[in-house]
């Protein structure tokens, strides 16, 4: 686990405690995200890191997943509301 990393948990955390509606989450995002998306629920941010597996692989099978990964994050994120 990277410094920044473990900076991002702790700040998120604290944030948690102080907004217990949208509770800090860690796991496999992929299957948490293919569990969210559907059902309409959306947040202002989503932080995610590297897919685990994808520094292993080849350079398409990274690209892929870091799309794939993208793109749900994109659909689990609420749109801003214009003014």
């Amino acid at each position: 686990m990277s410094i920044d990393l473990v900076l991002y948990m702790v700040l998120g955390e604290q944030n948690a405690n102080l907004n217990s509606e949208n509770p800090l989450r860690a796991g496999d995002l992929f299957s948490w995200l293919r569990d969210i998306v559907p059902t309409g629920q959306r947040f202002d941010v989503v932080i995610s890191t590297r897919p685990a597996d994808a520094r292993s692989r080849e350079i398409d099978y990274a690209l892929k997943r870091y799309f794939d990964m993208n793109k749900l994050a994109m659909q689990a994120v609420a749109r801003a509301e214009s003014s």
